[in-house]
């Protein structure tokens, strides 16, 4: 297993310092427990992504092929959805001027298969700087002005007007770590359109994924315009904000 340095924000740490020391009285066993969860949120998804070999692998070619090479490595779920997922999404929001992926994770990597306008901007945010790092150096050799920051989205999630939030897949850890946190990050995010995206609830069960999201965020959508899309194993609704940005970027 590789081993890497890991680096967290502050902010991700004293959120889970907080929420630990209500419970953990002793500071050394406040510590382990620490770096504990923020290896559980973090790195076990992944230790066995080597960021350095995938720089190299992208150095030498830009193309579908390395970086479904790469992708299989890391989340071959993703992979297999890959073909109509973001043009079945825009076909909804519509192309985004602006785009932000929250608790971004290696989603980056299906940068070419977005097809985003040019003048597209794209912020993607987590909490782990070498996986930082990694997205604008790879950003870098795609030579794409988009940006990657370090960002707890729980703590503190982006205050950018956006026309399309991404928080793909990482509901069931934010519920992990604090009961209906997802529900209180959708509320915080500036978004004409906000994509949810969580695995089915077992093979094929529609409606009991459609009960977890109504458990976690229900209150949240209540009232307010959803799509469902639904490729192979994964499920991702779209709620768009019921407060109108008008693509006003300024």
């Amino acid at each position: 297993m590789m081993k890497r340095n890991l680096k967290f924000s502050n902010d991700a740490i004293e959120r889970i310092k907080s929420k630990l020391s209500s419970k953990i009285s002793d500071e050394k066993k406040l510590n382990k427990e620490l770096k504990k969860e923020l290896y559980e949120i973090h790195s076990n998804y992944y230790k066995n992504f080597n960021y350095a070999l995938a720089l190299n692998e992208l150095k030498k070619s830009q193309g579908k092929e390395t970086h479904e090479k790469l992708l299989k490595k890391y989340d071959s779920s993703r992979f297999i959805v890959l073909k109509d997922l973001y043009e079945k999404i825009f076909r909804i929001t519509g192309e985004p001027r602006v785009l932000i992926d929250l608790a971004c994770g290696l989603n980056p990597l299906t940068l070419p298969w977005m097809n985003l306008a040019k003048n597209c901007e794209y912020y993607c945010y987590d909490l782990e700087q070498n996986l930082i790092d990694f997205l604008n150096d790879y950003f870098k050799i795609m030579k794409k002005s988009h940006e990657a920051f370090l960002c707890d989205a729980l703590a503190s999630p982006s205050a950018l007007k956006s026309d399309v939030a991404l928080i793909f897949k990482s509901s069931t850890c934010f519920e992990w770590q604090s009961p209906k946190s997802t529900a209180k990050l959708l509320e915080k995010i500036s978004a004409d359109y906000i994509v949810i995206s969580v695995m089915l609830r077992g093979e094929k069960n529609i409606i009991g994924t459609r009960n977890y999201l109504n458990s976690i965020i229900g209150d949240f959508i209540k009232g307010k315009e959803t799509h469902e899309i639904i490729l192979k194993k994964e499920y991702f609704l779209i709620i768009k904000s019921d407060k109108c940005l008008s693509h006003n970027h300024g």
